[in-house]
């Protein structure tokens, strides 16, 4: 493990690359109680399009499957459900969809090899039926027809759907219901199988834990899986205009909303590392108009 200290802290972070290419971080604090582990993909919502490992066509992905995939990982071969297990040492666990990653959490107290391995094994296990595919997409429907009463979270996806073309992040992250009928067991191998790779993974643990042991359990995890890396991505030609400049929606609220989006062109940010550039607007737009 490579040892970085942090400048100015009394504080390490160990790194790890294995030889299958997943990445280790681990951050142990000596004056925690508590621990934290994060198992994530960097596969979400926009990786729709892509040439699969040994292929050379283009497989287009239904719209949502990235968190129609995270949703099915939950449900396990051995009916082990992992919701009922961590509760069962007082350990929370979640995971979340984003555009570009997908995130497998758990943190707690007690427990800690024992959730971990477990939190490793279960992402590491697809099982996806005919039968559980099926059943996952009225659940999934309910889901998305919640959000669709939200006023906040509909004007920011009218925003998105209005700023870009063609890239897939005018696209809601849980797709729509048309298109999540459209999935299949073997979409969901398709994707995982390419996405899920450990050379496309990263394991973060943060908290009270001894590292040596962490990356001992890691390892073990890891050591008969492969690296499935291959698939090529999409590059989508987006145009620096926005699609449209100024739109209504119409719904039951009693006080209007108004949202406004900013479409930056990096061509004249290249001397600045892409984070920079996230602070500095995030910074710059809460100035000029508030939370």
């Amino acid at each position: 493990m490579k040892e970085i200290k942090l400048k100015g802290l009394d504080q390490s972070v160990f790194y790890e690359e294995l030889s299958n290419g997943l990445k280790v971080i681990l951050l142990p604090f000596k004056n925690k109680t508590n621990y934290y582990i994060n198992y994530t993909t960097k596969y979400g919502s926009i990786n729709l399009d892509f040439i699969p490992n040994g292929s050379k066509k283009m497989y287009s992905s239904p719209k949502g499957i990235a968190h129609f995939l995270e949703h099915k990982l939950f449900e396990q071969e051995d009916g082990v459900d992992p919701f009922s297990y961590f509760s069962e040492s007082g350990t929370g666990c979640n995971a979340f969809t984003s555009f570009d990653s997908t995130r497998y959490i758990c943190y707690g107290t007690k427990n800690f090899r024992d959730n971990l391995k477990f939190l490793l094994s279960y992402v590491n296990s697809p099982y996806y039926t005919d039968e559980n595919v099926e059943k996952e997409k009225g659940i999934i429907a309910e889901e998305l027809n919640m959000y669709s009463d939200m006023p906040d979270w509909q004007l920011e996806a009218k925003l998105r759907e209005n700023i870009y073309h063609v890239h897939p992040r005018r696209v809601e992250i849980g797709g729509t219901v048309e298109e999540i009928m459209k999935i299949t067991k073997e979409d969901l191998y398709t994707c995982y199988n390419n996405f899920y790779s450990p050379d496309n993974m990263f394991v973060l643990i943060v908290g009270n834990f001894d590292k040596n042991e962490a990356m001992n359990i890691i390892k073990d995890s890891f050591k008969d899986i492969k690296s499935r890396a291959g698939a090529k991505l999409k590059e989508y030609k987006e145009p620096k205009s926005v699609r449209v400049k100024d739109d209504i929606l119409y719904g039951p609220i009693k006080v209007p909303k108004i949202g406004m989006g900013l479409k930056v062109d990096l061509s004249k940010f290249e001397d600045y590392d892409l984070l920079d550039i996230d602070l500095y607007l995030e910074m710059l737009t809460a100035l000029l108009f508030g939370s």
